[in-house]
């Protein structure tokens, strides 16, 4: 608290997924200590063992040096809160600070430990809504949010951090993104993606309905919040490599498709189908190359048939094909 005046914004980026202009800056605050060695403070900000009021006094001035640097730019400022920080009556100085500054801004909103749950700071952020400000729920990898807090809270902006999902889980990741995307969707909220590391998470990101993306792998940050001459270039150029590789897979599932079609044609022109086992079993031998089980349904999507299995049997190098029983009516070919 003695170097108060060494205490800066430092600004992130955040760009429209879809026009690819900066659409705001994330402000961190940032120390330089007497021997030029830098600090990030968002975990002093989170930190119960320091007095509330000196933490306030932090957030306060990294906020005022923003709204300073940002006065004439046309864009928002993306800060975080400690809403334990800011209960009370101090919610009626955080709002008069931002209507008295006159730069646009999205608070992320923060669920601490000092919280039960999302359910315990509903009024707080649906006051900040009321007067007028934009209010983001931040999701982290513990403290995931439900469908429920969303539905409760209904912010304008779903946050998700893509630095806290682990790698090998990226399929789980994926349906959870879609989920989400859904879910905000019902709301009228607006999906940001941040941390974004690398051109698969980027790709995960534009794919899950982002509009707002984020990341060291787009922009680092930086002391200034002055645009970056050429990032909207760059970033097109990433989008796109993976709209290119769409339209790629896109194009090979459509013939992938159309040869199959041909190939049942030929199949159904020269077989019975009133035996639907052996129908079904005569798909699976001739197009063993591209399946592993075969059935046939009704209309219904009721099983009318037993399974068909392919069934491989290794001898040395030499890999065959043989037909058996496996359970109740189920066959390989």
């Amino acid at each position: 608290m003695d170097n108060l005046t060494n205490i800066y914004p430092k600004f992130q980026p955040m760009y429209h997924a879809g026009n690819h202009e900066i659409a705001g800056f994330e402000v961190t605050p940032h120390l330089l200590d007497s021997e030029g060695v830098e600090h990030h403070l968002s975990a002093f900000i989170y930190d119960n063992d320091v007095p509330e009021e000196y933490r306030r006094q932090v957030d306060m001035q990294t906020r005022a040096a923003a709204f300073q640097i940002m006065q004439n730019e046309d864009v928002f400022l993306y800060v975080s809160i400690n809403a334990s920080l800011y209960t009370g009556s101090e919610a009626d100085n955080l709002l008069e600070e931002f209507k008295s500054n006159g730069v646009p801004a999205i608070l992320g909103v923060v669920c601490t430990d000092d919280f039960s749950g999302w359910e315990e700071i509903k009024h707080f952020t649906y006051y900040l809504q009321r007067s007028g400000l934009k209010v983001a729920m931040k999701s982290l990898a513990y403290q995931q949010l439900t469908l429920r807090d969303l539905s409760h809270i209904k912010p304008d902006v779903v946050e998700m951090d893509m630095q806290s999902f682990q790698i090998d889980l990226v399929d789980i990741h994926r349906e959870l993104f879609h989920t989400y995307s859904v879910a905000a969707g019902k709301i009228g909220a607006s999906l940001l993606f941040r941390g974004i590391g690398n051109f698969q998470q980027l790709k995960d990101a534009w794919q899950s309905g982002a509009r707002y993306i984020q990341g060291d792998f787009l922009s680092t940050t930086k002391r200034d919040g002055v645009h970056e001459v050429g990032s909207k270039g760059r970033l097109q150029k990433e989008f796109q490599r993976f709209l290119t590789y769409e339209q790629e897979r896109i194009r090979s599932l459509l013939t992938f498709t159309s040869d199959l079609g041909k190939r049942m044609e030929k199949i159904v022109s020269s077989q019975s189908i009133e035996a639907l086992d052996a129908f079904a079993y005569e798909i699976g031998k001739r197009m063993d190359d591209v399946c592993f089980r075969v059935y046939i349904v009704n209309a219904q999507g009721e099983q009318q048939t037993a399974n068909m299995f392919v069934h491989q049997q290794v001898y040395g190098n030499m890999m065959k094909r043989t037909v058996g029983k496996i359970g109740a009516g189920d066959r390989t070919f």
